[in-house]
């Protein structure tokens, strides 16, 4: 029912998540990002706790995999989950639930994480995973999840169509909290071309000084 990234600048320093989905406001409840910790994804039935459980289990020094089952083996229903996990080096993971409704996949190497349910087929997966390339800078950064949350919507994207999109950015060395303001958080919640219109407002917010200071 969705496709979504994690995306790492080759700095180490920022990192963007990307989702898009056939539902409205896939921003609430599909990805968070923690500064000094990670990134975490967690949809198909989405379980909103395993974003919280993510980052518990990075913060202990759990590598991404071995986060990852950990915090799945908390849900009594992780096989009809998705998730993905990814920490402050880049490093990253994902799990499909056997459940998960097809297609269904992912990827997770350096740098980045991709995954995705209910898609066209797996060359949407692929598509996005074709797109990535270092770059360095959070408007950088946030330009090339945007391409490529494009490439997988060029390539079938949601087998159902979208409705909604967001994109998250932060800057992984601040000191931030739950209560911080994301450098970028920006949610399209219900349109009938939700990545074009998250794709228009990001440009604006790109355009401001305060974020052209941190590219």
């Amino acid at each position: 029912m969705t496709f979504s990234l994690l995306v790492m600048d080759g700095q180490r320093r920022f990192m963007v998540a990307a989702a898009a989905t056939k539902t409205l406001s896939v921003g609430a409840s599909v990805m968070a990002i923690r500064p000094r910790i990670g990134g975490v994804l967690s949809q198909a039935l989405t379980n909103p706790e395993l974003r919280g459980l993510g980052f518990e289990n990075l913060a202990s020094g759990l590598d991404p995999k071995l986060a990852l089952e950990a915090s799945l083996a908390k849900d009594n229903d992780l096989e009809t989950r998705q998730m993905a996990l990814m920490n402050m080096s880049g490093d990253s993971a994902f799990r499909t639930g056997s459940e998960c409704l097809s297609m269904a996949g992912g990827v997770a190497e350096a740098g980045f994480a991709i995954i995705g349910n209910l898609l066209s087929g797996p060359d949407v997966i692929q598509s996005m995973r074709n797109k990535f390339r270092p770059v360095e800078g959070l408007a950088d950064l946030s330009k090339l999840a945007m391409e490529m949350m494009f490439a997988g919507q060029t390539a079938g994207g949601d087998s159902r169509g979208l409705q909604s999109a967001a994109i998250l950015g932060r800057d992984m060395l601040a000191m931030g909290s739950d209560y911080s303001v994301a450098e970028i958080d920006i949610r399209v919640d219900e349109h009938e071309t939700p990545l074009q219109e998250l794709d228009r407002i990001l440009k604006l917010a790109l355009a401001e000084e305060r974020l052209r200071l941190l590219a």
